[in-house]
Formats: structure tokens, C-alpha cells, sequence
């Protein structure tokens, strides 16, 4: 505007407006009344926007023989003139995008998440079967049958190495059971003699 003056800006407009490699892009020039000279609107489209300021509304575009309503995003500046400039984009698609992308993102934490209480549940489970395999056997040494050993899984973890532990120590109670036996025998034998 200050190098071409109002002539050359309603060019530059109507140029940038009418680029088929921009299609999101919005330009509005008008007079002091919000009269449209150059750009894609045929109509200012805020009335009581405040000039110089960020403003967002909505125009409607046509897809596939439909008026689809698109969201703008644009600022507006007076010109030295008394002319008012328009400059926005359309936002329409980004909004898309960002809606798919929230959605997927969605989507993929009720998936993470029924993954995580699926393998929670399941590990769980094994968990406490494993628990549970060791305190009924634990259950069987009380009652007496000292033969009885922990069961050993074979993975290595924790359990086992409990379960083998655990083992070692029954079989030498065993060991000194039975030796305590013998003795017991051969006292009792030798006091009947």
C-alpha cells in the first residue's frame, strides 16, 4: 500500500486471492464503509470485530455441490487510507486434522489401556496362582507330609528361586528327620535290650 497505493494493493489482492496453489488463503479489502474492493469475501464478515485484532468466523464453501461451513482465522488492519485490510486462512482443515489426530489419540489410550488392564489381570493371575501353588503345598509340609516340595516353574523368576530355596531347606529337615529317627530307633532299641 505504501509503495503501490490503493490501485496496486487491489492488484496484489485480487492476484493473491485468485492463486490456485493457496486455496486457504483469505484477503478482504474494503472502504471506511466495510464496502468490499478486492479479495475472496463478498462481505466483511465481522461487524463488530475491533480493528487490529485476531478475529474468527465462519464462511461457507462449496464441496461436491455442498455449502460446507469452513472457520477463518484472520487479522484485520486500517490502512492509512481509511480502507480497511482483511488477512486470514482457512482453518478448516487444520481443525480436521487436529480432530482426527484428538480421535486417533483417543482411540489408541482406550487401546493402551485395555491392554494394560488385560495384562494386569492376566499377570495377576499367574501371579497369584503361583501363590497359591506354593501355600497349599506349604499347607501339606504343616499337616505332615514332609515329602512334599514347593513347585518350581522352570522361568527362573523369583518364585523359583523362592520354591528352590525352600526345597533345599525341606530336604535337609527331611535328612535330619529321618536321622533323628534312626536314633530315636536304635536308643529305643538298645533300652528294650
Amino acid at each position: 500500500y505504501g509503495r503501490v497505493g490503493r490501485a496496486g494493493l487491489i492488484e496484489v489482492i485480487a492476484e493473491r486471492a485468485n492463486d490456485p496453489s493457496d486455496k486457504d488463503a483469505i484477503y478482504l479489502l474494503a472502504d471506511s464503509a466495510r464496502k468490499p474492493l478486492a479479495g475472496n469475501l463478498s462481505i466483511w464478515p465481522v461487524d463488530d470485530a475491533t480493528v487490529g485484532e485476531w478475529i474468527n468466523f465462519t464462511i461457507d464453501k462449496f464441496e461436491n455441490g455442498e455449502s460446507v461451513p469452513h472457520r477463518v482465522r484472520a487479522r484485520t488492519v486500517r490502512l492509512p487510507g481509511g480502507e480497511l485490510l482483511l488477512v486470514g486462512r482457512d482453518v478448516h482443515e487444520i481443525r480436521s486434522l487436529q480432530e482426527r489426530i484428538t480421535e486417533a489419540l483417543a482411540w489408541a489410550a482406550a487401546f493402551t489401556l485395555a491392554l494394560v488392564l488385560g495384562g494386569g489381570i492376566l499377570m495377576s493371575r499367574y501371579m497369584l496362582g503361583r501363590v497359591d501353588a506354593i501355600t497349599q503345598t506349604s499347607r501339606k509340609i504343616v499337616e505332615g507330609t514332609l515329602s512334599q516340595r514347593m513347585p518350581v516353574g522352570g522361568s527362573g523368576d523369583e518364585f523359583d528361586r523362592l520354591s528352590e530355596n525352600l526345597n533345599q531347606m525341606l530336604e535337609q529337615i527331611e535328612r535330619l528327620m529321618v536321622s533323628m529317627r534312626t536314633v530315636t530307633d536304635s536308643v529305643a532299641h538298645d533300652l528294650r535290650n
